[in-house]
Order: C-alpha cells, then sequence, then structure tokens
C-alpha cells in the first residue's frame, strides 16, 4: 500500500509526540508519587518521634491508661494514623484500637529503623515506619522495645489513580489534536508540492501559460514555487524559440525551393536553348548557394545551442586579423561602389581567439554593411583597447535601422522589413551568430543606429583574454 508524504509525516509526527508526552507524564506520575510517599512517611516520621519523645520521658512508669491518654491529648491517631508498641519477642505492651489486622505483624520488626510497607486480611495497604525505642532498651538491656506507627495509603493511592487517569485521557485528547493537527500542518504545508504536481502533469508543449500563485513567503516552498515558475518561464521562453525558429527555417528554406520549382517548371513546359538552359542552371546555383548557406547557418546556430561549437584558439593578432578580413570584403564593396577603410589606432594585439570564428563576425558585420549601404556610400571599421578591453567598431553610412527594432535584429530569422524587400537579402541568422561569438569570449556586441545615417557596430572583448 502507497503512503503519501503527509501520511508518513502525520505518523512520525504522533509517534515523536507521543513519545514525548509519555516520557513527560511518566516524570510528573513518579514525582507526584514520590512526594506524596514522602509526606506520608514524614507524617509517620513526626508522630514516631512524638511517642518517642513520651514514652522515654516516662520511663518504667509507662502503661497502657498512660499511653491511651497521650495519644488522646497529643491527636497522635489524626488522619487514621494507628500505632502499637511491642518489644523484641513480640509482645504487645500498647497498641491503638484502630490497629489493623495484619497478615503477618511480627515479620514487621527490625533492628533498625525503616520504612515498609504491608496489608492486612482485608488486602489493604498501609505505610508502616518502625523505630526503636532507646530509654526502655539502656533500662533493660536484654529486652528491645519498638514503637510501630502506621496509615493506610488509599488516600495515597486514590489521588494517584486520579492522576494515572487524567494523564492517560489527557494524553489520548492530546495525541487525537496532534494527529488532526499534524495532519492538517502537513496537509497545508505540502498543498504547493501538490499544486506543483497538478501543474506539471498539465503541461504540454501548447499549454505552458500555467503558473503557481506565489505567497512571498521566503522559506523552502516559497522558494520552491519561485525557482518552478521561473523554471516554467525559461521552458516557455525555450519552446516559443524553438517553435519559431522551426517556423523561420521552414519560411526560410521554402523560398529558394519554390523559387528553383518555378524556374524548373518554365524551363520544362518547352524546349529551350542551351543559353536559356545555362541562365535556369545559374539562377538555380544561387538559390542553392543561398539554401546552403541558411542551412550553414542554422547548423552552427543548432551546434552552438548544444555545445558542440568549441573554440579552437589559437595566439594572434587581432590588428593583422582584422585587416586580412577587410582585405577579402573590399572587393564586395567595391563592386557596389562603396569605399571601405580601415584606421587601427594600435598597432598589434596579441589574443587567445578561434581564427575561424573571428572571420566570420567580421564577415556578417561587414557583409550587412555592405548589403545596406547605397552606392557612393562608406563604411569604416577601427580596433583601439581602452579600460573595457578591445573595441572594434564597423559603422556605415546604410538605411539604419528604426529605433523601436534595434533590440531585436539579434533575434534569430529577425529582419528589418526594409531588409525584406531588398535584393540580396539575408537569413536573418547572422548577427544571431556574431552575438554568440562575441559573448563566448566573455564579450558584448552593441549597435547605435539611426535610420537614413547609418549604423555602428561595437564588439568589445574583455582584456583578461589578452596574452601580450
Amino acid at each position: 500500500m502507497k503512503v503519501n508524504i503527509s501520511t508518513k509525516l502525520t505518523i512520525w509526527y504522533s509517534i515523536v509526540f507521543f513519545a514525548a508526552l509519555a516520557v513527560y507524564a511518566f516524570l510528573i506520575y513518579f514525582f507526584v508519587s514520590r512526594q506524596y510517599y514522602t509526606r506520608q512517611h514524614n507524617l509517620l516520621k513526626e508522630t514516631s518521634e512524638e511517642i518517642l519523645q513520651f514514652v522515654e520521658e516516662e520511663g518504667d512508669t509507662l502503661n497502657a491508661t498512660m499511653l491511651s491518654q497521650e495519644v488522646s491529648v497529643q491527636d497522635l491517631n489524626r488522619y487514621g494514623l494507628f500505632y502499637e508498641i511491642y518489644d523484641s519477642n513480640k509482645k504487645v505492651i500498647y497498641k491503638t484500637t484502630n490497629f489493623p489486622k495484619f497478615t503477618q505483624p511480627t515479620e514487621i520488626v527490625t533492628q533498625k529503623v525503616e520504612q515498609v510497607i504491608a496489608k492486612d486480611v482485608y488486602n489493604s495497604t498501609f505505610q508502616l515506619y518502625v523505630s526503636p525505642i532507646k530509654h526502655l532498651s539502656q533500662a533493660k538491656s536484654k529486652t528491645s522495645y519498638y514503637v510501630l506507627v502506621g496509615q493506610s495509603t488509599l488516600y495515597v493511592t486514590t489521588v494517584l489513580s486520579k492522576i494515572r487517569e487524567l494523564l492517560l485521557f489527557f494524553g489520548i485528547g492530546m495525541l487525537i489534536v496532534a494527529g488532526i493537527g499534524g495532519w492538517y500542518m502537513a496537509r497545508r504545508a505540502l498543498k504547493p508540492v501538490a499544486e506543483i504536481t497538478d501543474t506539471a502533469r498539465n503541461l504540454t508543449a501548447f499549454h505552458l501559460d500555467k503558473r503557481l500563485p506565489e505567497t512571498g513567503n521566503d522559506d523552502e516552498l516559497g522558494r520552491l514555487v519561485h525557482t518552478f515558475n521561473e523554471m516554467l518561464d525559461r521552458i516557455q521562453s525555450g519552446v516559443m524559440k524553438i517553435s519559431q525558429f522551426s517556423s523561420d527555417a521552414s519560411h526560410e528554406l521554402r523560398t529558394p525551393l519554390t523559387i528553383m520549382r518555378g524556374e524548373i517548371e518554365i524551363a520544362l513546359r518547352k524546349d529551350r536553348t542551351t543559353k536559356e538552359y545555362k541562365k535556369v542552371l545559374n539562377s538555380m546555383l544561387e538559390e542553392v548557394q543561398r539554401m546552403d548557406k541558411i542551412v550553414g547557418d542554422l547548423l552552427f546556430c543548432a551546434r552552438a545551442d548544444t555545445g558542440h561549437v568549441k573554440p579552437k584558439n589559437t595566439e594572434g593578432d587581432l590588428v593583422k586579423m582584422l585587416h586580412e578580413n577587410i582585405e577579402k570584403m573590399r572587393p564586395i564593396a567595391e563592386q557596389k561602389n562603396i569605399s571601405f577603410s580601415y584606421s587601427p589606432e594600435i598597432q598589434s594585439i596579441v589574443y587567445q581567439i578561434d581564427p575561424g570564428l573571428f572571420s566570420q563576425l567580421i564577415y556578417n558585420i561587414a557583409d550587412n554593411a555592405i548589403k545596406y549601404t547605397e552606392p557612393g556610400g562608406r563604411i569604416d571599421a577601427s580596433i583601439h583597447e581602452d579600460k573595457d578591453g578591445i573595441i572594434i567598431e564597423i559603422r556605415d553610412t546604410g538605411t539604419g535601422i528604426p529605433e523601436d527594432e534595434i533590440p531585436r535584429v539579434f533575434d534569430r530569422f529577425y529582419r528589418v522589413d526594409k531588409a525584406r524587400s531588398g535584393p540580396g537579402q539575408s537569413s536573418g541568422l547572422g548577427l544571431s551568430i556574431c552575438k554568440w561569438i562575441v559573448e563566448t569570449y566573455g564579450g558584448r556586441i552593441t549597435i547605435e543606429s539611426e535610420e537614413n545615417s547609418g549604423t555602428t557596430v561595437t564588439m568589445s572583448f574583455p582584456l583578461h583574454e589578452k596574452t601580450s
């Protein structure tokens, strides 16, 4: 049988509470009973001392009449007390009228003072106190005398019995209350866990909008609920990004496929000349190259997300590497009548970096600058070092980006509307890849832009990566 956590907690709580209550009740009963028996013993001892004092004062003139009178005058038989005086031969000299009939009265006699518990013929329990009479034992050296004082324990046992009953009923009642209270508190404390379970059970890839109500308490369960909601936020964000990524990827791949299919269908409608077929093939080649670029970027993003892109860092001169990459892009810019200048403010910066990733970073930024800069425009690249690290800037005089769209340009497949209609439009993955590359080295990439005035892309790399 499966037992839930709240039931287990209730059982354990009840067991611990019962054990603690049992120990507490036992200690109370033990000390109360000991106190009652001690008080009775002290009463017997005090009465015995009064009798001893009287007996020793009277000495040999002591007789039963005098003892009876003394008992009456001193009220020595108060609280049901009784006593007798006897010698070592078990001969009773005096006995009060209320002295009980013990089953073995002579066995009580001892040679020393002691406290004993005895029962009479009716099985009633009494506490007795026996003490030797010193004066008479000295007068008659061959015979020892004793005084025995006793009292019924009925009052003590009755009180202790009531205490036992009270502790028992109180303990049972408290155990029931503790069990119910423990069950309620356990259920209440574990309620967020049950809600987490129900929420998790109802979650699907298409319904990730449910959240647990947060109490604001800074305890274990409060932090658990907050962490669970944060996890759902991350999962929802990740699923939405994956869904958007898949949708955009499908769209990006579908466009060149549609173009290729249309051109092939047109080419097959009738016989064509070799020149016409070459034109179709050249157009298809452009679309294949575009698809190849998209697939390559998609694979890179997928491998980067799963941690499979491991930079192969080598020591290199960033100034020289930046110059080499700009020289590769310069002919493309010159074809559009765009000037591409490079003005480093330092001679050399030795840095640990992956040359391939760095080339991809500069290519993507420069390619965007060339695409969205009109003929006759200008692109400037620079590199310098300051307190924030190594700074690389690429500025253009292109069409610019609307201010409200700048925060989204690093999202995958996101493109400014103007770029969508322009020739040679990109896949929308380039800046996302650039952001990943820069952040891999602990850096930061930012964009400043103004419509129809140009764009500046700034990449900063921390100095702690430098090895010079």
